[in-house]
């Protein structure tokens, strides 16, 4: 078994495809999940709704205007902290959006939801599905989203808690997404 030193961290060589697969099988999760979300109608999560709401005002679809703002952000990150950007970093950044994208254009077209109660009912499901893609994509210690790394960043720089700098962060995504026109509601709370 070799080990070798890898970004800052020690990494056992024969572990380390384990790690790739799972945060490639969250990252394809968390697209896939989100692309139902949209599907929903129900809201956004607080990051999607600000997505939505700029590719809605600049005219891009919601796959290209994702792989934009995350890009932004993940160079902004870089000159600010690069300790958070890895490799779950350019497979978020290159796949959720596309593929959130490509899920529900195809679930719209094919099987577009009817009535409120199936539309909760899948949304429940769906987060939980969405807790399972996360805990992958986290357990695999291979970075974070550029959106998730802006928090931790600030709030590591500026001292304030965590709790209260990620809760600002999604308040002010989810009211550009209102100001937008991207569907905000209980999904957006949840």
């Amino acid at each position: 078994m070799t080990m070798r030193r890898f970004s800052g961290r020690l990494l056992n060589r024969d572990r380390i495809w384990h790690r790739l697969a799972m945060s490639l099988a969250g990252v394809v999760i968390l697209g896939v999940t989100v692309g139902v979300n949209m599907s929903t109608r129900l809201g956004m999560d607080p990051f999607g709704a600000f997505v939505v709401g700029t590719g809605l005002v600049s005219g891009l679809s919601y796959g290209v205007m994702f792989i934009l703002v995350q890009a932004a952000l993940a160079v902004l990150a870089l000159f600010l902290d690069r300790h958070y950007i890895h490799v779950s970093t350019v497979l978020s950044l290159l796949l959720v959006g596309p593929i959130a994208q490509a899920v529900r254009d195809f679930i719209d077209l094919r099987f577009p939801m009817q009535g409120l109660a199936l539309r909760l009912t899948v949304m429940v499901i769906n987060l939980i599905v969405l807790c399972l893609g996360s805990s992958f994509y986290m357990t695999a210690d291979l970075g974070v989203s550029s959106y998730d790394a802006m928090p931790i960043i600030i709030s590591n720089k500026s001292g304030w808690p965590f709790r209260l700098v990620r809760i600002a962060s999604d308040s002010v995504c989810a009211l550009a997404g209102v100001l937008s026109g991207a569907d905000v509601g209980i999904g957006t709370l949840l």
